[in-house]
């Protein structure tokens, strides 16, 4: 769901604008923490942050670099103190370069659509072998009594090629992060998710939808997406620090986590907000009404609690499919995270 990135001009104005928002009095002043994001969502995060000092409250001062995700193949172990990214974390994870996720920050309900109400053996198109719908299906069929690694075929189609392997016959389902219908959000700003979305390939029925297992919201609660069963929601985004290039000073890391976690908490409370910053400061294309919609798409429930859960998910998958080397689960689930917020959920 993240897409590419504005040039070096919006880069250096947003370093410069969040350096002025997060001030001079901060911990380790000399130097400014620098926050990666290999995509505008994350950016949008961490302006979020800085611009409700949220870093500054923690007394941290931030500078944004913006990354293509193949630049975290080569990127050097020092040249970040935090990144905000999506399964392209498992570069860094390849690399063992100490770099290790904290929190989640947004997510996504899986969806899956296929040529008939069950298919039988399943021909399965996903964005990446690794991606957060990849992950997810592996999940809901593993629940379903289904070996993934060998009772379905995973089809890696990147740049949005789902539906092109659908029309060519080379997949007979596809896996995708379910989208809120534009404008569904609610009186409080968050995200509520259709039964359905516009845009289907035509004459594909459902086989899975997210949305349809989450309970009603209770009457008058902030968040209607509380008691959501786990497999229907799988973190997309993620903290990761890289506590070597600060001291493995735990308060850092602690600080980071949490207004980032903060940061994306806003958004989703402050959808039509949000999407104005993101226009305004020209993360993302469009109007208004349209980022809204978009941002409405993801699960702003950032924290810790589950994201530990959903990397032990990516941590089975990836190393099960050769995205990533390792001697078991447990020791690549330990290059992969790190407890920086201990007892949060």
């Amino acid at each position: 769901m993240n897409t590419a990135l504005s040039g070096s001009a919006l880069a250096a104005a947003l370093a410069a604008l969040l350096a002025l928002l997060a001030g001079p009095a901060a911990r380790g002043a000399e130097m400014a923490l620098k926050i990666g994001h290999t995509g505008p969502i994350g950016g949008l995060v961490i302006l979020v942050a800085a611009q409700n000092g949220y870093f500054s409250e923690e007394g941290l001062s931030v500078v944004p670099v913006p990354l293509a995700p193949t630049d975290l193949d080569g990127l050097p172990p020092s040249a970040l103190a935090a990144l905000v990214t999506n399964h392209e974390f498992a570069r860094l994870v390849r690399r063992d370069i100490g770099a290790r996720a904290s929190a989640g920050l947004y997510g996504g309900l899986l969806e899956i659509l296929g040529l008939g109400a069950r298919p039988g053996r399943l021909a399965l198109a996903v964005d990446g072998l690794g991606s957060g719908p990849a992950v997810a299906a592996a999940r809901h069929f593993r629940g379903q009594g289904l070996d993934p690694l060998s009772d379905v075929d995973f089809l890696d189609r990147p740049g949005g090629l789902l539906r092109q392997a659908m029309e060519s016959g080379e997949a007979n389902a596809l896996a995708r992060w379910e989208k809120a219908w534009p404008g569904q959000a609610d009186g409080d700003g968050q995200p509520r998710h259709s039964p359905g979305q516009a845009g289907d390939p035509g004459g594909l029925s459902v086989i899975f939808r997210g949305s349809d297992r989450l309970p009603k919201p209770r009457p008058g609660t902030r968040n209607p997406h509380s008691g959501h069963v786990a497999d229907s929601h799988l973190f997309e985004a993620f903290v990761v620090l890289f506590p070597d290039n600060y001291g493995r000073d735990d308060e850092t890391s602690a600080a980071v986590s949490r207004a980032l976690i903060r940061g994306a908490r806003w958004i989703g409370r402050n959808l039509a907000a949000a999407a104005g910053m993101a226009k305004g400061n020209g993360l993302l294309p469009g109007d208004a009404e349209g980022i809204a919609a978009e941002l409405s798409g993801y699960m702003w429930m950032p924290g810790v609690g589950q994201a530990r859960d959903h990397l032990k998910s990516y941590a089975h998958e990836w190393l099960a499919r050769g995205i990533v080397e390792g001697k078991d689960e447990g020791e690549v689930f330990g290059r992969m995270f790190l407890e920086a917020l201990p007892g949060l959920d």
